[in-house]
């Protein structure tokens, strides 16, 4: 865990449903959200998923997998913020906004 430590991770992702006690504890240490999927991915859906990169082995092919379906759960969000933020002229560097959305923060909050 120490190792872990100089890290800011907003989500802990998980390509299994329930998650499994590693990921609930990374979520909770690290106060971010955890995401999973409604039912745990299929390595056919991985291996879908991960076409396009070139994971080494299965254990990334499964942390990517993982890592896109959460990504696939916020996007909209992310360009959200990205545009609220632009129509009301906030001053805020927008990696720091969505940092703070996806953690669970409004939009509104960031005043």
């Amino acid at each position: 865990m120490s190792m872990l430590l100089p890290y800011d991770p907003v989500i802990i992702a998980s390509d299994t449903n329930p998650p499994s006690k590693l990921s609930r504890y990374l979520a909770t240490a690290f106060g971010c959200k955890l995401s999973f999927p409604e039912h745990s991915l299929t390595q056919i859906q991985k291996s879908k998923m991960t076409m396009n990169f070139n994971p080494q082995n299965i254990h990334e092919k499964d942390a990517l997998a993982a890592a896109i379906k959460a990504y696939n759960k916020i996007q909209n969000k992310m360009r959200q913020t990205d545009r609220i933020l632009r129509e009301k002229g906030y001053f805020y560097d927008g990696n720091f906004a969505k940092h703070k959305v996806a953690k669970g923060s409004r939009i509104d909050d960031l005043k």
